[in-house]
């Protein structure tokens, strides 16, 4: 009689990701999808933070990570940033935590943890390219360069980006079983799951009246850092030519960062105060998206600057089944089309943002139509469960190599 035969499990991997901070914004909430969604049965996934904020300063993903079970290591506790405090503290935990995988995000944390991966004795060092490079200074860009002799895979969040960086890209929309390449590019993804669940609890009379938004109001709202190339200036001087059109129009922009004075004193200027609403830096996004009508995001990067022409936020918000109007860019999607599941606009067009609020706002058949697409489209293409299957596929080549 034979005995059972039994099938030896594979190793848990253990990946640690190392990021800048873990306040809302765009990177982390990649690195909370990946985090939240990889298999906890084949991965020990933790995460550490190099810098931390005065309590209330600025709103963070602490909360979000805790609940999914992620251990979260402040190596800023109880000082001010330090860079040079910060890479001890970096290789200390490091060596405590004996990691197979090392998964960088952001510039500090890149420079930082490829060097600190290795002094550590880590295996795999991954860097994960969540910005353009034409924002960053010669400097930083040299020691970007210094690092990736240092790790094993770079990551970017568009082909535009990876060509940028390596001269051509390879785009991943399936699992791997081998690494053939030193760079790749895989999309940001958003939680479906989580966005249809918020869909499905919030109510919007309700989240509405918390706004201060009339339920038959029509809700134009968008989100990210107040900041010159994100273009809210452009939005903001479109709004008089919107509401002189649709005066049920409320426009509510949330985030924080060095333009707000200046956008204040901007619609004061134009006298849309009533309709048109700073909402500074908030956690509640996704249950504004499911109470909204539309979301622009008309980007106007600096001249000779070009990158993505959808962010994540943008991404979240096609999720949420809301038409999107961006900005023309060269990195513009391949699948992205113009009234069909977005509105393409010119950067600093303001009449093309305006006609093309009015556009959705006059038709709400179209603007249920692209939304319907727009969804489809991050369905196809920046699934959070497709993307992590992606994410595990590298994580286990990695670690057999």
């Amino acid at each position: 009689m034979q005995g059972d035969a039994t099938v030896p499990r594979e190793p848990r991997i253990k990946v640690t990701a190392v990021i800048n901070d873990i306040s809302l914004g765009g990177a982390q909430a990649v690195l909370l999808g990946i985090a939240s969604l990889v298999d906890k049965g084949a991965f020990d996934f933790n995460v550490c933070y190099l810098n931390d904020y005065p309590p209330g300063d600025r709103p963070d993903f602490e909360k979000e990570f805790l609940a999914a079970g992620i251990p979260l290591a402040n190596l800023a506790r109880g000082m001010k940033h330090r860079p040079v405090t910060s890479f001890f503290r970096l290789l200390a935990h490091l060596r405590h935590e004996r990691p197979d995988i090392l998964h960088c995000c952001l510039p500090d944390s890149v420079i930082m943890g490829a060097f600190a991966g290795r002094l550590a004795g880590v295996k795999s060092v991954i860097i994960h390219e969540m910005n353009t490079h034409n924002f960053y200074s010669r400097k930083l860009e040299f020691f970007f360069k210094i690092a990736r002799l240092f790790s094993n895979l770079t990551i970017s969040y568009s082909e535009v980006l990876e060509t940028e960086l390596f001269g051509d890209c390879e785009i991943l929309q399936r699992p791997v079983t081998s690494i053939t390449r030193k760079s790749y590019t895989v999309y940001n993804g958003v939680d479906l799951a989580k966005v249809d669940e918020v869909k499905r609890t919030i109510s919007r009379d309700q989240k509405r009246k918390e706004l201060g938004v009339a339920p038959d109001a029509l809700l134009i709202f968008s989100a990210a850092r107040l900041i010159g190339w994100k273009g809210f200036e452009y939005l903001v001087r479109a709004a008089p030519k919107v509401l002189a059109v649709c005066p049920n129009a409320v426009i509510l922009i949330a985030g924080g960062g060095e333009q707000g004075p200046f956008l204040r004193t901007l619609i004061d200027e134009l006298h849309v105060g009533q309709s048109v609403r700073l909402l500074g830096p908030r956690t509640d996004i996704y249950e504004i998206l499911a109470v909204s009508d539309m979301y622009p995001q008309a980007y106007a990067y600096p001249d000779g600057v070009s990158s993505i022409s959808i962010s994540m936020a943008g991404m979240e918000a096609m999720a949420f089944g809301l038409p999107i109007v961006a900005s023309r860019y060269p990195a513009l999607y391949e699948h992205i089309e113009n009234k069909e599941n977005a509105l393409i606009v010119e950067p600093r067009d303001i009449d093309g943002i305006a006609s093309a609020l009015i556009f959705l706002a006059n038709d709400k058949d179209a603007r249920e139509r692209i939304g319907k697409n727009a969804r489809r489209f991050v369905e196809d293409y920046f699934s959070s469960r497709k993307v992590v299957l992606i994410y595990e596929s590298l994580y286990r080549a990695l670690f057999r190599n």
